[in-house]
């Protein structure tokens, strides 16, 4: 055709030797290659075992191959793994039998339970989830003990809902098993009151001790991070006694402990905490009702002779000097809140 470059045809031989010498002929010397060796197999007298995942194909009785094919197909026995008739590995009997199904730390597969239902918690599948709490067995002290101390956590993390999660341990505090260790009687009540004393405890000594300088026996900090830990310690401390508050609402925590509670958020009223006078108004509100009786009168009424004195304190911006008249208001009027 014209305008298509025609090219000579090429020659046929039956020589393929003379073939790759007229090819390195015309190649530059850096290119050319020596020719290969070929190496002729017999596959008469040694019969091709067969091994998994490798295809052959079909062969005649001789078969030519090169260097190079041959160490290919040595790479590729290589990638292929051992071959079948390889010693098996020797295998150690287990000194525990293995059991299927059987999960190891069964007690930590409950608090996991427990933990999941205290995620769901809500006013509105309260009954459902409390029915579950029943089911999961709670049935040692170590499990209960570890229930306690996850409700006390979700409580300090989420205070808006430390309402339910009283009404919660007020139902399960009549509900769950009690256990008799060291001839002494376990509860479910008792145990949340050692866990309320030491997180009260713990949260008194953690403000104390952010506070303190290195010349005082405190970390070396800077001072940015010294009040840092301070607020912390005091947030974790106002969570605390949120959660006391409506806990003593549900006759779980005794009259002392409420007491001590308010004499720290009092604290010095001569240099007044916003955030604890704040923290005292809102508590007020919560138990003042359970608290405010005959015999704890001379008590409450030293009480709000220093929220009147506070109520006027210039050192508290507006908004707490008004939750302070709220709190007397309130009082005043028995408690009950005035619905408009």
């Amino acid at each position: 055709m014209e305008g298509i470059p025609q090219f000579p045809a090429r020659a046929s031989t039956t020589n393929p030797d003379l073939d790759e010498q007229k090819r390195n002929q015309a190649l530059p010397e850096e290119l050319k290659v020596a020719p290969s060796t070929p190496v002729e197999l017999d596959l008469k007298q040694q019969p091709l075992q067969h091994q998994p995942y490798r295809f052959v194909g079909p062969l005649k009785n001789n078969v030519e191959i090169t260097h190079a094919e041959a160490h290919e197909e040595l790479n590729l026995d290589k990638r292929m793994g051992p071959s079948p008739v390889a010693p098996m590995q020797i295998m150690h009997k287990a000194k525990k039998k293995y059991v299927v199904g059987k999960v190891s730390g069964l007690e930590e597969v409950k608090l996991r339970q427990l933990n999941a239902i205290l995620n769901k918690l809500t006013p509105r599948n309260f009954e459902k989830l409390f029915k579950k709490v029943k089911e999961v067995n709670i049935d040692n002290v170590v499990t209960l003990s570890g229930f306690v101390s996850r409700i006390f956590h979700r409580a300090l993390m989420e205070p808006t809902f430390c309402e339910i999660y009283a009404n919660f341990c007020s139902r399960l505090a009549s509900n769950l098993p009690d256990f008799s260790e060291d001839n002494e009687r376990i509860t479910f009540k008792r145990l949340l009151l050692n866990k309320c004393q030491k997180e009260f405890e713990r949260g008194e000594r953690e403000e104390a001790e952010a506070g303190k300088t290195e010349e005082e026996g405190g970390i070396d900090q800077t001072k940015e991070e010294r009040e840092e830990r301070r607020i912390c310690a005091r947030r974790r401390m106002l969570g605390n006694i949120t959660f006391f508050g409506e806990l003593y609402k549900k006759r779980m925590l005794t009259e002392r402990i409420m007491h001590e509670c308010i004499k720290k958020l009092i604290g010095d009223f001569h240099n007044p905490d916003e955030e604890n006078i704040e923290a005292l108004c809102k508590l007020m509100s919560t138990i003042g009702e359970v608290i405010d009786h005959p015999k704890a009168k001379q008590h409450m009424d030293a009480y709000f002779e220093i929220m009147q004195k506070l109520s006027t304190s210039q050192k508290l911006s507006f908004r707490v000097r008004f939750l302070l008249r709220d709190s007397m208001d309130l009082r005043t009027n028995k408690w009950q809140q005035n619905v408009k």
